[in-house]
């Protein structure tokens, strides 16, 4: 079978008053053009056209430069906890009420 191979994937998972970012993978040699930034962008207005202010996500704490990219997006850390082995970071975005890019259809 041959296609076009996936270059970048978001997963999102909507629960309670918030969307959840479970996983966001760009192929390596395909990262750092923008891919991921567009991919969180996407869940954004996800979210928007859902009527959901929130997006969270955790990622572990060695993955430092992910954390740095998340701040720079936007998202700050909420919590801080060990679960399974893992240490992991918390974070969430609040989507700004009545912005411009909220509710807009289409992207």
């Amino acid at each position: 079978m041959t296609g076009t191979p996936v270059i970048g994937l978001i997963s999102v998972t909507e629960a309670d008053d918030m969307l959840l970012v479970e996983n966001v993978a760009v192929r390596p040699d395909q990262q750092g053009n923008g891919l991921g930034r567009r991919l969180m962008e996407f869940a954004e207005e996800l979210a928007r056209q859902r009527g959901i202010g929130r997006l969270e996500l955790y990622t572990n704490e060695v993955m430092t430069e992910n954390q740095l990219i998340y701040a720079r997006l936007g998202y700050r850390v909420t919590d801080r906890r060990a679960e399974g082995g893992y240490r992991r970071i918390y974070m969430e975005k609040v989507l700004p009420a009545g912005s411009p890019e909220a509710g807009r259809e289409g992207g």
